[in-house]
């Protein structure tokens, strides 16, 4: 706020000493201590009391979510962007290879992989057994005795 070097300051306090004087420049120093800290306190609340009233901490709020909303829409935009070029890259490279294999084997027709619906290849892959040696958990705390605890009940 104010722009005052350290020379600054010197000058004051020698000027301070030579006006009010040895004796008293302590007891003024306190005076004008106490003084200042009572007008900056007062300042304090005075703002506090304003920020509350105008709402300004809602303001900040408001305007800190809009800035990370922002943020976001922004990030999304780059992801789609990206996505969607990763896509038409994708798309030039199959179809590209499709029309590779299509013309090695005589075939100009590039939708040869198509000839199986998403539903039969399901019906399919749910139609296999599952692996027979994978055994099943057995439940820790079954009720069934085990082996030789119905020798141990016998006297």
């Amino acid at each position: 706020m104010f722009d005052v070097g350290f020379s600054e300051i010197v000058l004051i306090a020698v000027v301070c000493l030579i006006v009010i004087g040895p004796k008293r420049l302590p007891e003024t120093v306190r005076f004008l201590g106490f003084w200042l800290g009572r007008i900056r306190r007062s300042l304090s609340n005075a703002r506090a009391e304003m920020e509350r009233e105008f709402g300004l901490d809602e303001i900040r709020r408001d305007l800190h979510n809009q800035e990370l909303l922002q943020r976001l829409e922004d990030e999304r935009k780059q992801v789609e962007r990206a996505f969607n070029k990763t896509n038409k890259t994708s798309q030039g490279l199959s179809e590209s290879g499709a029309q590779s294999s299509s013309t090695a084997s005589g075939n100009t027709d590039a939708t040869d992989f198509d000839d199986y619906s998403d539903a039969e290849i399901t019906r399919t892959t749910a139609a296999t057994p599952p692996d027979a040696t994978a055994e099943e958990p057995r439940d820790q705390l079954s009720h069934e005795p085990t082996p030789g605890a119905a020798d141990k009940d016998k006297p």
